[in-house]
């Protein structure tokens, strides 16, 4: 389809498009990203303890899709997402997400994590 090439949408247009069908102002970070929090806050807890040597990380992927009444329902976690640039959603996503990881770890790495800030680029502490 002509509108979803790689049928991927950047985030701006997402966000442009629920508060036009709607009709109200930030309805992203109101009803979805909440959700959305939630959700990550809930997987980050059921990962197992100890399963990575200190300084190191894994960067997931989840799968979410938004129903009519834009309630999230998680569809998978993806724990090798791929980093391909196919799309050019991905092309500029990608690279900023890995960078922001690497940051994360390694000039973040002797902070305790309730000590270091609450957004590091694209991430938030939840």
């Amino acid at each position: 389809h002509p509108d979803f090439p790689g049928y991927q949408w950047p985030l701006s247009k997402m966000r442009d498009y629920l508060e036009e069908v709607f009709g109200e102002e930030n309805v992203w970070e109101r009803k979805v990203q909440p959700q959305l929090r939630r959700i990550t806050a809930a997987i980050a807890r059921a990962a197992p303890r100890g399963m990575h040597q200190n300084g190191c990380f894994q960067l997931i992927g989840l799968d979410v899709v938004l129903d009519r009444n834009l309630r999230a329902w998680l569809l998978e976690v993806n724990k090798n997402p791929g980093l391909h640039m196919l799309t050019d959603v991905v092309r500029e996503h990608t690279p900023a997400a890995v960078r922001d990881a690497i940051k994360m770890v390694v000039d973040y790495r002797d902070i305790p994590p309730a000590a270091r800030p609450a957004t590091i680029g694209s991430f938030e502490r939840v």
